[in-house]
């Protein structure tokens, strides 16, 4: 990749629903050339896939992190269980981890009664020896551009005025609107016409209704999902249970401001915070991990740490809840 390729993935990354036109402007590129070096970047590999923001809480929808070890877990078992979670609309990311699970998968579901079913189903279905869930209750990560910029120095200086969504009016959505998000879902950058054609509507009106859903806060943004491992990194999390379950400001401000720490969500369960990041090898991911104990050793009761080797499923609708 050359400067001109990151600076194309920064501006995506902030909002990838942005035309070619527009793109071309904010990097400084012709229209056919963002076109060519998107395309380039989606067939390396660098750009596993595109991201649709939604905030679940409009919808009541619930997340849970389980994470599975399995009996006679090989590589040929694994393709089995992972095609077996893939078919699965409730499972919006599913990754295979080293450390003390072999496989991590996030669920959307309606309620407790939900999950405890769908978790009986998994339990019938496949060897599972040991079994652990948490609730997400809460998310909130470093900017995208601080990951970016970290990741690729020479972006520093790299700072179009990118416009981004901010939520305006309060809405309550459709059965038409949910059918629109799950076909965003998709594929995000996917352009009102072809919505328009699925849904037997105007091209002006599902417009409409997307401008609806962004200003109403229910779509939250458009991104990229970043393959780590095309770039050098490893990507790893670091589970934390903290001393009688107390979070500082100062704790978090450091999770936000860190410039390796790229996301971070609030858990309930056996781990109360589950932090994430990428690195360029094993010495820099222990030297982040050993950070994070010193700076916070009073606060810190229990850690664990997973390294993600290969993630199959990346953040996508939960169809299941659209459809149910």
């Amino acid at each position: 990749m050359d400067l001109k390729d990151k600076k194309l993935l920064f501006v995506l990354s902030k909002n990838s629903r942005l035309s070619y036109t527009a793109l071309a402007k904010l990097t400084g590129l012709s229209r056919d050339v963002v076109k060519y070096r998107i395309d380039k970047l989606k067939s390396s590999g660098i750009i596993k896939g595109f991201r649709l923001i939604l905030d679940y809480n409009k919808f009541g929808i619930k997340e849970y992190d389980v994470h599975f070890r399995f009996a006679d877990y090989n590589e040929q078992n694994e393709k089995h269980i992972i095609a077996y979670f893939m078919k699965n609309p409730f499972i919006t990311w599913i990754g295979t981890c080293f450390g003390s699970f072999d496989m991590k998968v996030s669920i959307r579901v309606e309620d407790e009664a939900h999950l405890s079913s769908l978790l009986e189903k998994m339990k019938s279905d496949l060897d599972i020896i040991e079994q652990e869930l948490v609730f997400v209750s809460e998310k909130y990560k470093t900017p995208s551009d601080v990951f970016l910029h970290t990741l690729f120095p020479e972006l520093k200086d790299f700072k179009p005025e990118i416009k981004l969504l901010s939520k305006k009016n309060d809405h309550s959505p459709d059965d038409i609107d949910n059918k629109i998000i799950v076909i965003m879902g998709k594929d995000p950058t996917i352009g009102y016409a072809a919505i328009a054609k699925k849904i037997e509507l105007t091209p002006e009106a599902v417009k409409y209704r997307v401008s609806a859903l962004e200003q109403g806060g229910i779509i939250k943004g458009y991104s990229i999902i970043i393959n780590g491992p095309e770039l050098g990194v490893l990507s790893c999390q670091m589970l934390v249970k903290l001393q009688e379950m107390k979070e500082t400001e100062t704790l978090r401000k450091y999770i936000e401001n860190s410039r390796q720490l790229t996301s971070s969500v609030k858990l309930m369960g056996k781990w109360d915070l589950g932090i994430t990041f990428y690195a360029k090898d094993m010495k820099q991911i222990r030297n982040i991990i050993l950070d994070f104990r010193n700076t916070f050793s009073k606060y810190i009761k229990e850690y664990d740490s997973l390294i993600i080797f290969e993630t199959h499923k990346h953040p996508s609708i939960a169809e299941g809840v659209f459809n149910r």
